[in-house]
């Protein structure tokens, strides 16, 4: 589905994880899994037609065949497919370390798949294997999901869109956003301390701040909680001269953060435009007019164009771009198109924000807070493909108990 303008549309897709039936009916409708799992079925059947095919080399001839032709070596395809699945055996766990603590116990690999990275044995289990019980269930399950992940984590790096590929990038385009936007050689530490409402999910309703020295220890107002956190702010050159202290953060999204958000969103990852992101923290309405009219001014210049403008202050959060943000999360946001100078271009998102709504983003009870954001984002895709209630007994739909419980554990 697209925008009028041709565009992806935006929208959340839902993994029916109650049976073994209904779980394998979503992964074949979904527009990125099912195609997945159709060419890994297909790289399955086809194994016999490549036996004559010297073994280092096997995967790596069926791969090109059935999937795309490669830059790489039909040698090093098999190399790279299993370093992508090792990674991710590494990156699971910590998910659910970080994300489903309290469920950390059930949701544990089935032990004779977890220690898989070899492309044909992750095929003949997930295709090839007996038995409708838990864990040979649970085997099929993992090797299924193990598989796909790994591919479509190799297929960043064949597109050339790999998060080394895009931090090089970032870099450049950060130096230079940075050497055009702030004072030279001018930077500071910087103490905020934000005023929270606990009568209204943790919500800012006031942020102090202090350059320099540590302030005396803040009393919050009656009825409000205060929470501090440190940081190191540049300058921007405002009205008359005057320097106004920003907080800038870049990320460069990674791979695996890549490939989940496609899951979730059934849209491919070349239509994301928040690969290569920044924000900039500004402390009250008169700075952030002053820090966006001096962005505006070199992003105008090449190798930037501005390509989008969203304003979430003006329109309160409602018709957003992202369907899935919270209406908790404000700030101004910007599409820019950045031309490399081997003449290809890459979007750019670049966020400004007050400081009073970038404390809703690290203590809020709402999910403008990353944390609470992630978490709703892995149930909503990650989670139940990876591990569906029919095999763990967990039930991650956002109006179950164990979400709250989730929720709950991350306050």
């Amino acid at each position: 589905m697209t925008t009028p303008s041709g565009k992806p549309k935006a929208t959340e897709y839902v993994i029916d994880d109650t049976s073994y039936e209904t779980w394998m009916r979503s992964i074949l409708a979904h527009p990125i899994l099912g195609t997945e799992y159709s060419l890994m079925y297909e790289m399955f059947r086809r194994q016999p037609e490549y036996a004559h095919v010297p073994d280092a080399s096997r995967f790596g001839r069926m791969y090109q065949d059935i999937y795309r032709p490669s830059d790489n070596s039909s040698v090093s395809l098999e190399e790279r497919f299993r370093q992508q699945a090792a990674r991710l055996k590494e990156e699971d766990p910590n998910l659910v370390e970080i994300y489903a603590k309290p469920r950390k116990y059930k949701l544990k690999s089935e032990s004779r798949a977890a220690m898989m990275c070899n492309p044909f044995k992750l095929l003949s289990t997930a295709f090839g294997s007996n038995g409708d019980d838990l864990l040979s269930r649970g085997r099929r399950v993992e090797s299924l999901a193990r598989f796909i992940i790994s591919r479509r984590l190799l297929h960043q790096h064949e597109n050339g869109e790999s998060e080394a590929v895009v931090d090089d990038q970032c870099e450049e385009i950060f130096d230079l956003v940075i050497e055009r936007l702030f004072h030279e050689n001018a930077s500071d530490p910087i103490q905020m301390y934000a005023m929270l409402d606990p009568n209204q999910r943790l919500l800012a309703r006031k942020v102090q701040y202090e350059i320099g020295a540590k302030m005396n220890p803040v009393r919050p107002p009656r009825g409000l909680k205060c929470r501090h956190y440190d940081s190191t702010c540049r300058y921007v050159i405002g009205d008359e001269g005057s320097l106004l202290p920003c907080i800038f953060d870049d990320d460069a999204k990674g791979d695996v953060s890549t490939v989940l958000k496609e899951i979730r969103k059934a849209t491919l990852s070349e239509h994301e435009k928040d690969k290569r992101r920044f924000l900039v923290v500004v402390m009250n309405e008169d700075h952030m007019r002053q820090v966006r009219q001096r962005f505006e001014e070199i992003v105008c210049q090449h190798p930037f164009r501005i390509a989008e403008v969203e304003n979430l202050y003006e329109n309160l959060g409602e018709k957003r771009h992202n369907v899935a943000s919270s209406r908790h999360f404000l700030a101004v946001r910007y599409i820019l198109e950045f031309s490399l100078p081997n003449g290809k271009v890459v979007p750019v998102e670049a966020c400004f924000q007050l400081a009073l709504d970038h404390a809703n983003t690290q203590f809020s009870r709402t999910d403008a807070r990353h944390e609470l954001y992630r978490l709703k984002q892995l149930c909503k895709g990650y989670f139940p493909f990876r591990y569906p209630r029919f095999l763990f007994g967990v039930d991650f739909r956002l109006d179950s108990k164990e979400y709250a419980r989730l929720v709950q554990a991350l306050r």
